[in-house]
């Protein structure tokens, strides 16, 4: 196909021949149940990865019989299942009807059932196609929420749990250097051990100490890869991106900072590619040499050929981060996100889709830092950090309404003053939700 997302000629092959995915080993196939002449049934199926794939099979009556055999009649009476990524659409033809053949549509998850009659099969089933496109945005709303397989939302790899994720590392998992420098840890442990004048003054010069030291901070630039491998009901996800951003660091307090942040994510689902980008920015705003606030606001559009979904999202989110200094060299940190997110209409040629996803996502962390060399006798530069990472979701109808993630990352101390000028991470995390379960790897490097 030329452009993406003929829908109209995919609709038209599939009511020709209903296909069904059930959240199997390929994400598209076939069942059709076929009433011969002499009151037999015979039954036909196929599985595919690919829209094309199937559009190609089903082109034409010729394309049809080469492929299931000369036996397959597109025009005989039919009872057939369509089932889009996991929700059903039932669909019967049969000779009859006061003009000549009748049809019916059934959408279970959505409560939608009409029946139509035309002076034949085709002229009946042309109807029929009119209201599944209609229906269409309420079919991709069921998919999110009876099903792990879609990529708007409901499941870890979908655009809005990747951006919820996005907003929540630009203001905690991965900025949390900037959320207190060493002068400001230091001060702070060295006043728990005084009088509380004695730490009010301390505590006043380390915010003044902050502010002045970071005037010699540089900008930083965000480069890093993440790649995630998910088991979602019985199909295998898999996603690659690069997460890039760019933060400006104010010369009064370098922990105030506004970041860019642009990821870019190829996946898979099976063999079917999705593509998903987000533009975002994001402004980290110190309350306490312990605590600071980041509102974010972000913009992202997915979409798949393959599996013929798309959406477009906005959302705006503000996280808190607490760092509570353990030692000189330890941290205990808590992250609290809440964000508004959801779905706007896109248009596709003719075509405009909003399934109306809108929720409100809370995601919570706690992550704790300790340096590499407590396990040996040598002091290095290098931090470990323990993350527990915990999202709830509330509004729309989701398949996942929670994900829990667990994380170790290891990187360049932050302990080290001459590491707010660059640092290095390497992560691993693994992940679990209802139906789907995986892991991720990760590394970033900011200058």
């Amino acid at each position: 196909m030329k452009k993406p997302f003929k829908l109209a000629a995919l609709l038209g092959c599939l009511l020709l021949a209903p296909w069904a995915v059930q959240a199997q080993s390929t994400p598209l196939s076939i069942s059709i149940n076929q009433t011969n002449p002499d009151g037999s049934t015979s039954r036909f199926a196929a599985s595919f990865t690919k829209f094309e794939d199937m559009v190609d099979t089903f082109k034409s009556t010729e394309a049809m019989r080469a492929f299931f055999g000369p036996s397959f009649d597109p025009a005989a009476a039919s009872s057939s299942k369509i089932n889009y990524l996991g929700v059903d659409l039932l669909v019967q033809t049969q000779p009859g009807g006061s003009l000549g053949t009748t049809g019916t549509l059934s959408i279970p998850a959505t409560g939608f059932s009409a029946t139509y009659e035309g002076v034949n099969r085709t002229e009946t089933l042309d109807k029929v196609k009119v209201d599944v496109e209609k229906q269409f945005a309420g079919i991709q709303a069921a998919v999110v929420a009876t099903t792990p397989n879609s990529t708007i939302a409901g499941n870890p790899a979908s655009t809005q749990s990747q951006m919820a994720s996005s907003q929540f590392d630009a203001g905690f998992t991965a900025t949390s250097s900037q959320i207190k420098t060493p002068e400001a840890a230091a001060a702070q442990v060295s006043s728990s051990s005084s009088s509380s004048s004695s730490s009010s003054s301390s505590s006043t010069s380390a915010a003044t100490s902050a502010a002045t030291s970071s005037a010699s901070q540089p900008n930083l630039v965000g480069l890093g890869f993440r790649f995630g491998r998910y088991n979602q009901g019985n199909l295998k996800a898999s996603s690659a991106t690069l997460p890039l951003s760019y933060t400006w660091r104010f010369e009064d307090d370098e922990r105030r900072h506004v970041t860019f942040f642009a990821p870019l994510t190829i996946g898979k689902i099976d063999n079917a590619k999705v593509y998903n980008g987000q533009l975002g920015l994001s402004m980290g705003i110190p309350i306490t040499p312990e605590w600071a606030l980041t509102p974010s606001v972000a913009a992202g559009i997915s979409g798949s050929v393959d599996l013929a979904q798309a959406s477009k999202q906005v959302s705006a989110s503000v996280t808190s981060a607490y760092v509570m200094p353990l030692s000189d060299r330890h941290s205990l940190a808590f992250g609290n996100m809440v964000g508004y997110f959801r779905t706007l209409k896109l248009r596709i040629d003719e075509y405009e889709m909003d399934p109306k996803i809108a929720n409100t996502i809370f995601r919570n962390g706690v992550m704790y830092a300790f340096p590499v060399d407590v396990l040996s006798s040598l002091e290095s530069d290098l931090s470990m950090e323990l993350s527990y990472i915990n999202t709830y979701y509330t509004g729309s109808e989701l398949y996942n309404k929670t994900t829990n993630e667990f994380g170790v990352t290891v990187g360049t101390s932050k302990s080290k003053k001459e590491r707010l000028v660059s640092y290095l991470r390497f992560g691993v995390t693994y992940l679990r939700a209802k139906d789907s379960s995986g892991f991720g790897a990760n590394v970033g490097y900011w200058f």
